[in-house]
């Protein structure tokens, strides 16, 4: 039967036939268009009258990707090279030995984007085209030559890794036989070439879905390893949404089935058995759901990555319905997206078809040198223009001169006699150095001009300017937006701030990756919003809309019917048309030319089908038109009888209606009985081709993809119109990629493309390929980092390929270019490295020879030489594709210790840097024991891909908003490119016997890792081993002619540089002796100084967060508190009711359950005090003996402490309530069950430990309050200790173990509440309790109520500080004015030896009040303490 899902199946294969498998041909008959009805394969037909075929079938020449050669690979076993040999003697069949694979094509528009089976299967290497024109290439010399050279690197570049890991995938599914037995299991996984993947066994189908814009979804379970179970995959950084992930499998005759997707949702095991029929898919079980379902499968939805890839599509529904038979893994590549690449290649593609850039001639590469000429752009050519540079005039120009500051387009030919007047204006009128005016003067005078900037020389200054001066210059009637294109969103979003700084606002930015808030109003789409459409725009829109929706509807219904197994109408509908054409004329009808929604006037066409099918009968009219509304999807019938539109709906579906029934007397269809209906459907369905059934569900997701597609593309003229009226649009290369078309309809002439020497040539070509762009100008530094590659064969340190060539770079020596000459960075010490080796013209600004010295340091730049050895990494460890040195992670993690305490500097202002992300790691785990670390979400993750760190690690590495120094940065130099810090620590890591250096030897590695420090520069690394390295030879040069380079840091007092101190190991930090002389005007006093102007705005800061987060952590306490409680009967209940002999594990595991009830609340506790409120305290605690900062005494780890020891009480108080149940049930039985009192005898030793442990360990925390005057926390905690000393005393062993002195404890918190009303006296009421408990006056049960409503209240206005309203009491404890009349933690002291006011409570009497009379004066007391206005505003 066609519905048959295949499940497991033996393996039995012959290895060395491993094949590509090969689709069937497609059943489903193809049409030419003409022959069809065209509006409705739009997706809508108004005609009532319509007499052209309204059927499914394949249309000719629709397929929007080209066909496939034909496979000729077969699996090797062998394991397979990451980087196979590049070929070169031809693409498809210009190679001599024929195409490689079923996607080797000579034209690179008939190359898919993402690797076949076949392809992955083929064992020879890609055809790749040399950077170097060699005259043997298949093309010639020009652009399509050049554009065919960009795809073929950039596609191998970004899908090599797909092919390894697939390959790999493929070996294990051959050789693995399939275990029907649940067995946990490692997804990760490495191919022989270190590509780490994870691979999710045990794939089965579940159904279809149908979404709005990526068409048919594919819901899949597969097998889940334990410690991805339940909600931990959702903290996990796997299967995350938007990913490139592959559907592997492999057939019983040996083909091999890849198709790849892209993740739509992510579910848990406890989301897998929620069905779409709930519509709450992805939400967790509760309660019994849990215990009957198999919590080992979880499910995923995944979106077809080639959408228009109906093959695909075809393959997976046969596969699904069990026309054909495979078992099927999951491959999940890691952070791999198809649109960091995808939309660029298909641009390409797109550009190939008809190749033609802008500044051609100059751009492409020929086999002859040509020395070029650059003119102006066109719009400045023209007769009588002018560039206005008053926009950028300094601010003691007066405006008068405004007039004189404009200036002609530099004359191309020859000398220019005018130069040397320009820019002696452009010095002298604005804040431009000689280096900017003539790169200024240069950029508008060309109209592709280049500028390298060297580190420190203000190119984004530079390139605000000349957006400034060209914006300022053009008539605004003609004037177009300009382009600002970036490689990263981090660089786009920081452009564009400097930008509105200076007053460009006019501004829009595409693409939705901003983490800049203020950004936000200006996404073009919030703009187009505001801005009303035209009439043609809405008729556009709202058609296509109308089409699409309609395409949706249908996919939807075809897409429910294939997974239910209940075809619908509009599948059934063509088989009843041609071969049952009564049935179908009686059960199907016209709505003819009605002009209303369209998609439920295609539902208006198989409502009677449906009422039938369902068992209606026609002349029940009332139920009839319920049926009716309900498939519409809309009440229209019930809650609109009133409204024209319900009764126009009425009218039109009651005229339906009679027409049925006046046919149906006649037809005995009507009378046929329920089974009757479903034997004659499920007699349809056997006569039905499943073949042509899946087919047509395939046409039928191409059709919704291209009415999509179409509706995409109708808003994409509003948002032309929009964008037309900003003066900048702000985008990254991959935003322009996959916005080309809209951009190319703006027609913007200028483009400005910042850190152009970071951007891949390939990406450059989304600028040129704009026809209408002709000023191009290009800011960078060639020399610093070149664009990232992941595969080494195409870089230019390893190949001649020069893919990782940037435009810049390639054209720097054929073109003209402007220089930045003078940095602001660097002091003139520092810059020698720079001049000495790449930039020999760089001059030094005036301020930069101010830069403060390094504070305790004798030198401010300085080569620490040492011989000891890298570690070698191991072969099977984590970096064992990274070096590390223990030696060097030592010395700099005690040296900035030094700095920090002895320099009195700030974390923000050093910086740590090392070319391996091996010593990244190493120096985060050693520098995070002392120090608040910072790595970049780059750095982050490769680490984590890389195994080098656990994730759980590296999410406290990421920025924090509050802190009390900033944050340490430590990075790889390849993620510090265009940062700079005070003070640069580099971390060169290798030393080794063999002369290699690695990372070390590439020029622009070094040139940025010595050029981002400010004030102090200092390298770790073997002096002997760099030298072998010309560029490390002359920085070392450098060095030793300063006398900076030795075996010893020199420590020293600033103020008193004449004794030196020599550190050799990194104990020797420690052992610094301090200053001879009364140093209190030394840099250390001076920064600490600074630090304590800095001081009341972080502790502001930090109230604000804690505060919050106090409130939130209490207020989650008492939720899931209530809900231990209200459950607790429930419990015992199942407990009772489950005495099978199978019960002993269920009934651990509902034991443990609720004793972690509170883990989650508990680690997030304990990771924000760790985290946040200790670094920032200890931090506190380690200057406040310099006698510089005022003393301030913070509540906030004792206050996370005495929330975590609450959580710790509800845990051990449900255990305890849970052992005296159970042992109560014992007692009753006759025979105590075994498995029960194991449990109870567990239970009791756990909880009565942890209650002893908690009690020692409170009374530091009482004696740390009682020192700091924390009265309420004093109390809070002596509550806590009498608590958990009653669970221990349960067990009749705490005089055994521990001393407590109840009764002293609690006459102090008596007293405490007595001298503090306003603070401790909030807990009276739980010390009245606990008296009565302890003196057995009162039962046990729920003697621990800590949630009164005074409690929290101020719970909650913890959480309503707003910064500014800091102060602080007489003991310095800081607190929030807006929010307390007084200290929150000790208040007014009352003289408990004087008569208290009449309105006061009677504290002598206070603990024998009965529990309502301490209500009401508690209430009492807390309006007038916490309640009041005055004290909330």
């Amino acid at each position: 039967m066609m519905f048959n899902q295949a499940q497991g199946l033996p393996r039995a294969r012959i290895m060395n036939l491993i094949k590509a498998h090969r689709i069937p041909t497609p059943v489903l008959e193809e049409r030419c268009l003409s022959s069809i009805c065209e509006d409705y394969a739009d997706g809508k037909c108004e005609n009532g009258n319509c007499i052209l075929p309204h059927e499914i079938c394949r249309i000719t020449h629709t397929s929007s990707l080209p066909s496939l050669g034909t496979p000729v690979n077969v699996l090797q076993m062998k394991p397979r090279k990451k980087a196979l040999p590049f070929e070169t003697d031809g693409p498809g069949e210009l190679s001599s030995a024929g195409p490689r694979h079923d996607n080797d094509f000579v034209n690179i528009q008939s190359v898919r984007i993402l690797p076949t089976t076949d392809e992955i299967l083929s064992s020879r290497g890609p055809f790749m085209p040399k950077d170097i024109f060699t005259g043997l290439d298949h093309l010639q010399a020009g652009i399509a030559r050049h554009i065919d050279l960009c795809f073929r690197q950039l596609r191998y570049d970004n899908t090599n890794v797909l092919v390894d890991v697939t390959h790999h995938a493929i070996q294990q599914l051959a050789v693995e036989k399939v275990n029907e037995k649940y067995e946990d299991y490692k997804p990760q996984c490495e191919t022989p070439s270190g590509a780490k993947y994870l691979r999710f066994r045990k794939v089965a189908f579940e159904e279809f879905l149908f979404h709005y814009a990526d068409g048919l979804v594919v819901r899949l379970s597969y097998e889940c390893p334990k410690d991805l179970q339940g909600r931990a995959i959702h903290k996990a950084k796997v299967l995350e949404e938007n990913r490139l992930v592959a559907l592997v499998g492999m057939n019983d005759i040996g083909e091999v089935i890849t198709v790849f997707f892209q993740i739509h949702l992510r579910e848990s095991t406890e989301g897998k058995f929620i069905t779409s029929k709930t519509h709450e898919r992805g939400k967790y079980l509760i309660g019994e759901q849990c215990a009957s379902a198999n919590l080992t499968q979880a499910c995923i939805q995944l979106t077809f990555a080639e959408k228009e890839d109906t093959d695909a599509v075809r393959t997976v529904l046969y596969y699904m319905r069990g026309l054909l038979k495979a078992s099927f893994v999951l491959i999940d590549f890691g952070s791999v997206l198809l649109g960091g690449f995808g939309p660029h290649l298909k641009q390409l593609q797109n550009l190939a078809d008809w190749p033609t850039v802008a500044f051609e001639s100059q751009v492409v590469p020929t086999n002859t040198p040509t020395e070029h000429v650059l003119h102006p752009p066109s719009y400045a050519a023209k007769d009588g223009f002018e560039y206005d540079l008053s926009v950028i005039r300094s601010e003691h120009v007066d405006s008068s001169h405004a007039g004189a500051m404009k200036i002609r387009p530099m004359s191309n030919s020859g000398v220019d006699p005018h130069a040397d007047n320009v820019l002696e204006m452009i010095t002298s009128c604005t804040t431009l150095d000689k280096g900017q005016a003539l790169s200024l003067y240069e950029s508008l005078s060309r109209g592709l001009a280049f500028t390298q900037g060297p580190p420190g020389t203000g190119k984004t200054f530079l390139g605000v300017s000349l957006i400034q001066v060209i914006l300022a210059s053009l008539k605004k009637e003609h004037r177009k937006p300009i382009l600002v294109i970036c490689q990263t969103n981090h660089a786009l979003d920081s452009f564009l701030k400097d930008m509105w700084e200076k007053g460009i606002t006019n501004i829009a930015r595409v693409g939705a990756n901003t983490k800049e808030e203020w950004l936000r109003p200006y996404d073009y789409k919030e703009l187009c919003k505001k801005v009303e459409k035209s009439p043609y725009d809405k008729h556009q829109q709202w058609d296509a809309t109308q089409k699409a929706n309609s395409l949706e509807a249908d996919g939807m219904s075809w897409a429910e019917s294939i997974t239910k197994e209940k075809l619908g109408w509009c599948v059934i509908r063509d088989h009843l048309r041609v071969h049952h054409n009564a049935e179908y004329h009686q059960l199907s009808q016209r709505v003819g030319n009605d002009n209303f929604d369209f998609r439920r006037g295609k539902n208006f066409h198989g409502f009677v089908y449906e009422f039938w099918s369902n068992g209606g009968d026609i002349e029940n009219m009332e139920e009839l038109l319920e049926a009716a509304d309900t498939l519409l999807g809309s009440c229209e019938l019930k809650q609109e009888t009133n409204s024209d539109k319900a009764a126009d709906f009425k009218r039109k579906l009651m005229a339906i209606i009679k027409q049925t029934a006046t046919k149906a007397k006649a037809d005995p269809i009507w009378s046929l009985s329920v089974s009757q209906r479903h034997a004659l459907i499920s007699q349809w369905i056997k006569e039905m081709d499943s073949w042509k059934l899946y087919d047509s569900l395939a046409e039928v997701h191409r059709r919704h993809q291209v009415g999509y597609n179409r509706k995409i593309a109708s808003y994409e003229g509003h948002s032309v119109t929009t964008l037309s009226t900003v003066e900048v649009i702000g985008m990254t290369t991959s935003g322009l990629a996959r916005y080309q078309k809209m951009i190319a309809a703006i027609d913007p002439h200028v483009a400005v493309m910042e850190e152009a020497g970071e951007v891949l040539e390939a990406h450059t070509l989304m600028v040129l390929g704009l026809p209408s762009i002709d000023h191009h100008i290009s800011i960078g530094d060639p020399r610093q980092l070149r664009p990232h590659t992941k595969e080494m064969p195409l870089s230019s340190e390893h190949s001649e390929y020069g893919y990782d060539k940037s435009l810049f770079e390639r054209l720097e020596n054929q073109v003209p270019s402007s220089q930045l000459t003078v940095q602001r960075r660097m002091h003139p010490d520092i810059a020698d490295l720079s001049r000495v080796t790449l930039y020999p013209s760089l001059e030094d600004h005036e301020s930069t020879g101010l830069r403060a010295p390094v504070a305790n340091i004798a030198d401010r730049m300085y080569f620490l030489d040492h011989c000891h050895p890298e570690e070698r990494p191991d072969p099977s460890s984590p970096m064992a594709k990274s070096y590390h040195n223990n030696w060097e992670v030592e010395m700099i993690c005690r040296f900035v210790d030094y700095l920090i305490r002895v320099g009195g500097y700030t974390m923000g202002q050093m910086a740590i840097i090392t070319p391996y992300n091996g010593q990244l790691a190493a120096l985060t785990v050693s520098l995070q024991k002392s120090c608040d670390v910072w790595l970049s979400q780059h750095d982050r993750e490769a680490l984590r891909d890389k195994g080098l760190l656990p994730t759980e690690t590296l999410k406290k590495f990421g920025k924090t908003t509050v802190n009390l120094s900033s944050l340490l940065r430590v990075a790889t130099v390849d993620n510090f490119q265009g940062e700079e810090a005070d003070i640069v620590i580099f971390s060169a890591v290798r030393s080794n016997d063999d002369g290699k250096l690695g990372f070390l030897e590439i020029a622009n590695r070094v040139n940025v890792a010595c050029s981002r420090a400010r004030n102090g520069f200092y390298i770790f690394g073997n002096a002997q081993l760099l030298s072998r390295f010309p560029m490390w030879e002359k920085i070392i040069n450098v060095f030793r002619e300063k006398r900076k380079i030795g075996k010893a840091i020199r420590a020293c007092c600033s103020a008193h540089p004449d004794t030196i101190f020599e550190v050799k190991e990194a104990i020797q930090f420690s052992q610094v002796p301090p200053c001879r002389y009364l140093c209190l005007a030394s840099a250390q006093s001076l920064a600490l100084a600074d630090q304590m102007v800095k001081l009341p705005d972080t502790l502001d800061r930090l109230y604000v967060q804690s505060g919050r987060k106090l409130n939130d952590f209490t207020k989650e306490i008492e939720s899931l508190e209530g809900a231990l409680f209200h459950t607790f009967s429930n419990f015992c209940k199942e407990l009772e009711n489950d005495s099978g002999p199978l019960s002993c594990k269920r009934d651990h595991e509902k034991v443990r359950e609720r004793g972690t009830h509170l883990e989650g609340i508990q680690s997030q506790i304990a990771q924000f005090r760790d985290e946040v409120v200790i670094p920032v305290q200890d931090a506190l605690a380690s200057i406040a003996n310099t006698k510089v900062f005022p003393m301030v005494v913070l509540p906030f780890k004792s206050r996370f402490d005495s929330l975590y020891l609450r959580c710790r009480l509800i845990a051990l108080d449900e255990g305890l309530r849970a052992v005296l149940y159970m042992q109560q049930q014992q007692d009753k039985r006759e025979e105590p069950v075994e498995h029960i009192t194991v449990i109870i005898t567990a239970l009791k030793l756990n909880i009565a430990t942890e209650s002893i442990n908690n009690i020692v360990n409170i009374t530091s925390k009482i004696t740390e309050c009682e020192v700091s005057n924390l009265k309420r926390l004093e109390v809070e905690f002596r509550l806590l200790q009498i608590q958990f000393y009653m669970i221990a005393k349960s067990f009749d062993i705490t005089e055994e173990f521990v001393e407590l002195n109840v009764v002293a404890s609690l006459k102090r918190i008596a007293d405490l509440c007595k001298m503090f009303p306003n603070t401790a006296a909030i807990f009276l009421k739980l010390g009245s309790d606990l008296r009565k408990h302890y003196q057995g006056d009162s039962a046990p049960d729920r003697y621990r109520e800590w949630n009164t409503n005074q409690v929290k209240e101020l719970s909650k206005i913890w959480g309503e500080h707003e910064v500014g309203h800091m102060k602080s009491c007489k003991y310095q404890h800081p607190y929030s004015s807006k929010v307390f009349g007084d200290c929150p933690e000790c208040g007014k002291e009352i003289n408990i030896s004087l008569p208290l006011p009449k309105s006061h409570i009677n504290y002598d009497n206070f603990l024998s009040t009965d529990a309502k009379a301490i209500a009401v004066a508690m209430n009492a007391m807390q309006r007038k303490n916490y309640g009041s206005p005055k004290h909330r505003r």
